[in-house]
């Protein structure tokens, strides 16, 4: 947290950054009963760094919006050098609109930084990506691509209720795959991209 504020600020009251450095650090680990912390408190500490979130729960800093119906707010068009995209857009079922909102909220040359489900993740959301997706957004929005990267975090255990079959006799129950692994690694596929123009989304 301090060095992060630091490349961002100069701390002028230590013993008050102090506190709010350990209380954001503290609730930074989920516990059960306790709320975590909001990147927008981090944020709070760095006067230089104006910060907005869309999302349809109530929090910090939020503005409530739906992603599968509503387009980026005027206010926020074109305003943003970095939109964050962690953990969003999985649960989105209008994935045009959702891409559209992110391409709207930057300003020309401004970054998205994507870190969404790749391989695995069995359970969360509704959809894992491929670099294809974003390769061909690059392609139709003239985004220059930064970086792209896996990460892996843990497994997903796969259903058990759900049967593990031979691909060459898929309506037999005994499929022989009995010893088959019953999870698979989770992989994130990070992407950033920067919009160098502001032309509308395509």
């Amino acid at each position: 947290i301090r060095r992060f504020v630091l490349r961002h600020t100069t701390i002028t009251d230590e013993a008050t950054f102090a506190r709010e450095a350990e209380r954001i650090a503290y609730f930074s680990t989920p516990r059960p009963g306790e709320r975590t912390a909001y990147i927008s408190e981090l944020f709070d500490l760095t006067p230089s760094i104006d910060y907005t979130s869309y999302d349809v729960c109530p929090a910090l800093k939020t503005e409530l919006v739906d992603l599968n119906v509503e387009g980026c707010k005027p206010p926020h068009r074109a305003a943003f050098d970095v939109v964050l995209n962690f953990g969003t857009t999985e649960h989105i079922l209008n994935q045009l609109n959702s891409f559209r909102v992110i391409h709207d909220a930057l300003k020309g040359g401004g970054v998205a930084v994507h870190q969404v489900p790749c391989a695995g993740w069995l359970g969360h959301g509704y959809f894992s990506y491929q670099p294809t997706l974003f390769d061909d957004l690059v392609h139709a929005n003239g985004y220059e691509a930064i970086d792209r990267w896996y990460t892996r975090w843990e497994s997903s255990a796969l259903d058990a209720g759900i049967d593990i079959r031979d691909p060459w006799h898929p309506g037999s129950r005994s499929s022989g795959e009995a010893d088959a692994p019953r999870s698979v690694p989770n992989y994130n596929l990070n992407v950033i991209l920067r919009k160098q123009t502001d032309t509308a989304f395509r």
